[in-house]
C-alpha cells in the first residue's frame, strides 16, 4: 500500500512538474516577444528578390528557369475572389502561366534589442510600424540616417552629411551587393527556339544572343549546347558583341506582372550596373580572356591571362563616342592557369565601383565618382517631368531648372554595351550569366491633400516647422494629377537629427522591389498616433522595431501527397538576411 502512495505521488508531482513547464514556456514565450525576439511574416513583395511575400513559385516552360511570381487577388463586388496570374521569365521573356497554389509568405526573426544598443546601419533590413498605419509592420532595406540628405539619382544612392554638403555615392557592402544581383539571362538556360518564335508581337523581346563579326568564335545554335562559347584563336584580339534589347536593361522583375505597362520611365530608367560572369577553360598554353561592360562614358575590361596576370582596364569616350586610351587602374596575379584548369571569372560594375572576381574573391577593383556632379543629375533627369515643366505655373528657380534641362538632355539614355575578347590560344566559355543591380526608380505619388499631416504640424507642442516649411512640404510641383516623389532626382529629402530627443530622429527606408515598393519616396498619409514634427518620407526612431536577421520558415513548399497545399518549410532556403 505504501509503495502505490508512493507511486500516486510521484505521478501527481511529475504531472505538476509538466505544467509548470508549460506555462514557464508559456511566460517565456512573451517575455521573449515583447523584449527581445519577434517573428514577422513578410506581407508583401516589396523586398523582393531577397525575400518573399504571398506569390507563386514558377517553372519556365520555355528555358526550364525558376522564379517566384507576386500573389494578387482581386475581390469582385459580389465578393468573389479573382486571381490574375500573368507572369513573365526574368531569364527569357516568356509568359508562364500559373498551375500550383499560391505560397506564404517567409518568416523572419526580428531581435527587438539591438537598437537599443548599435545604432541603424545603412543597407540592413528593418522592420517598422508604417508610418502611414501604425497597425501595420513593414520591412525595408535602411537607406538614410539622422542628419544626413538623401538624393536618388539614376538608380544609385546619393548622401549629403548636411543638406548644403556634396552628396556622394552611397556603396553596398560585398556582402550586400552579393544578394542584390539578379538575372538578366543566364546562358546554362537556354530558350526554346519554337516558343520564342510563336511569341506574340509586344511580348518580352527574345533572349540575348553574341554577335562575332570575326568568325573566330563557335556559338552553338542548338539548346544543348548553347551555354558554351569557344574561341577558336587569334593572334590578334577578336570582340563578340551581345544583342540585346533596351528591355533587357530595364528594372523588370519576374515577381512583378508586367501587364498595365511598366512602373518606371522607360527612357531614363537603363541599368548599367552589371555583373559578367564566365567560367575560362584554356585549351592552349597561352592564351587571354577579355570581359568588357560600359556605363555612360565610361569603358571597363577585366583581362585574364593563363600565366594568372588579372588586369583592370579603365577607358573614357569622348563627346564624340571616340573611345579613349585604355589605362591598367589594378592588378593581380592568381598564378599559373593550366591547360584544362576551370576559373571563374567576373566583371562587375554597381555603385560607382568596378571590380574582378576570380573564384568568388575580389582580386582588382576600382571607385570612381561623376566627373561633374550637376552634369550628371541633368543627365539623368525624367523627360516626362521636363514636358509637364512647359505649361505648368513654376517659381522662377523651377523654370529655370527645368529650362535648362529640356535645352541639354537627351530624351533617351543609351543602353550599356556587354562584350567578350579572346586572344591568342583556344579556350572555353562556360556557365555564361550577365546579371544586373537593384535599381531605385523615382516614382510621382498622388496629388490631393496629405491626409493628418496638416493637423500634425499645427499641434501645440511641435516646434520642429515653420509655416514656410510646412507649406513648401505641401506646395503642388505642377498643376497635373501626380506630385514628385521624397528623395527623387532633384528633389533630394533631408532627415532630422534630434540631440536633445533622438526618438524624434528620423530615417529614409526603400524596398528591393523598387519599381512595386510602397516606401519612403511614396508616403503621403500619416497615421494619427504619430508625434509632433513628423516628415513625410520618413520613419522616425520611435517607430523602429529591429533589424531582421534571419529567415526562419521560407515560404512553404508542396507536399508530395497534398500537391497544392504547401505545408513545411522550405529547409533549404533558411538563410540570414543580408
Amino acid at each position: 500500500m505504501a509503495r502505490k502512495n508512493k507511486n500516486n505521488i510521484d505521478e501527481i508531482s511529475t504531472i505538476r512538474d509538466t505544467i509548470e513547464s508549460i506555462w514557464i514556456a508559456i511566460v517565456l514565450a512573451f517575455v521573449l516577444r515583447a523584449f527581445m525576439v519577434e517573428a514577422f511574416v513578410i506581407p508583401t513583395g516589396s523586398m523582393a528578390e531577397r525575400l518573399y511575400g504571398q506569390h507563386w513559385q514558377m517553372d519556365c516552360t520555355c528555358c526550364q528557369w525558376r522564379f517566384a511570381f507576386n500573389f494578387s487577388k482581386i475581390t469582385s463586388k459580389e465578393g468573389q475572389d479573382y486571381s490574375r496570374p500573368a507572369a513573365t521569365c526574368p531569364n527569357c521573356g516568356q509568359d508562364v502561366t500559373v498551375k500550383s497554389a499560391p505560397r506564404s509568405g517567409d518568416r523572419v526573426l526580428v531581435p527587438k534589442f539591438i537598437y537599443h544598443f548599435t545604432d541603424p546601419k545603412p543597407w540592413e533590413v528593418v522592420v517598422f510600424k508604417n508610418p502611414q498605419n501604425n497597425n501595420e509592420n513593414y520591412i525595408k532595406r535602411l537607406i538614410g540616417l539622422p542628419g544626413q540628405t538623401i538624393e536618388i539619382i539614376h538608380g544609385d544612392i546619393f548622401v549629403g552629411e548636411t543638406p548644403s554638403a556634396e552628396r556622394r555615392i552611397l556603396r553596398k557592402p560585398e556582402r550586400v551587393q552579393k544578394v542584390m544581383w539578379q538575372v538578366v539571362h543566364n546562358f546554362d538556360y537556354p530558350a526554346d527556339a519554337e516558343q520564342v518564335a510563336d511569341r506574340k508581337i509586344g511580348s518580352a523581346p527574345p533572349p540575348p544572343t553574341w554577335l562575332d563579326p570575326t568568325g573566330k568564335w563557335t556559338l552553338n545554335s542548338e539548346a544543348e549546347s548553347a551555354r558554351k562559347l569557344g574561341f577558336n584563336g587569334s593572334d590578334s584580339a577578336s570582340v563578340i558583341a551581345l544583342n540585346a534589347e533596351r528591355d533587357h536593361f530595364l528594372p523588370y522583375y519576374g515577381y512583378n506582372t508586367r501587364a498595365g505597362g511598366p512602373l518606371f520611365d522607360k527612357d531614363r530608367d537603363i541599368i548599367s550596373d552589371l555583373k559578367l560572369e564566365v567560367s575560362f577553360k584554356p585549351l592552349d598554353d597561352k592564351s587571354t580572356v577579355s570581359l568588357m561592360l560600359s556605363s555612360f562614358e565610361h569603358r571597363f575590361k577585366a583581362e585574364v591571362s593563363t600565366d594568372g596576370s588579372v588586369k583592370l582596364c579603365h577607358a573614357i569616350t569622348d563627346d564624340q563616342g571616340a573611345l579613349g586610351e585604355w589605362k591598367v587602374v589594378d592588378s593581380y596575379d592568381v598564378g599559373r592557369i593550366k591547360q584544362g584548369q576551370v576559373k571563374r571569372i567576373a566583371l562587375a560594375h554597381a555603385d560607382f565601383r568596378v571590380f574582378i572576381q576570380v573564384d568568388g574573391q575580389t582580386v582588382a577593383s576600382e571607385a570612381y565618382e561623376p566627373a561633374d556632379r550637376d552634369a550628371y543629375r541633368k543627365l539623368c533627369d525624367y523627360p516626362d517631368r521636363l514636358v509637364r515643366a512647359r505649361n505648368t505655373a513654376l517659381t522662377d528657380a523651377e523654370h529655370d531648372r527645368f529650362q535648362d534641362l529640356i535645352d541639354q538632355v537627351p530624351l533617351e539614355l543609351d543602353k550599356p554595351a556587354v562584350a567578350i575578347s579572346g586572344s591568342e590560344g583556344k579556350f572555353d566559355l562556360l556557365h555564361i550569366s550577365l546579371m544586373r543591380d537593384v535599381y531605385y526608380t523615382c516614382p510621382s505619388v498622388a496629388s490631393g491633400q496629405y491626409p493628418g499631416l496638416e493637423a500634425l504640424y499645427k499641434h501645440k507642442d511641435n516646434l520642429a516647422r515653420n509655416d514656410d516649411e510646412l507649406a513648401g512640404r505641401l506646395r503642388q510641383t505642377d498643376n497635373t494629377t501626380r506630385r514628385n516623389g521624397w528623395a527623387i532626382t532633384g528633389y533630394p529629402l533631408s532627415l532630422k537629427k534630434n540631440e536633445v530627443k533622438p526618438d524624434l530622429d528620423e530615417f529614409f527606408v526603400l524596398g528591393d522591389n523598387s519599381p512595386n515598393s510602397l516606401d519612403g519616396r511614396s508616403w503621403i498619409r500619416v497615421s494619427p498616433t504619430l508625434r509632433p514634427g513628423y516628415s513625410l518620407g520618413t520613419v522616425p526612431r520611435y517607430n523602429m522595431l529591429g533589424r531582421a536577421m534571419f529567415v526562419y520558415w521560407p515560404a512553404g513548399f508542396n507536399m508530395p501527397v497534398i500537391n497544392r497545399l504547401p505545408l513545411g518549410p522550405n529547409v533549404g532556403q533558411m538563410r540570414l538576411v543580408r
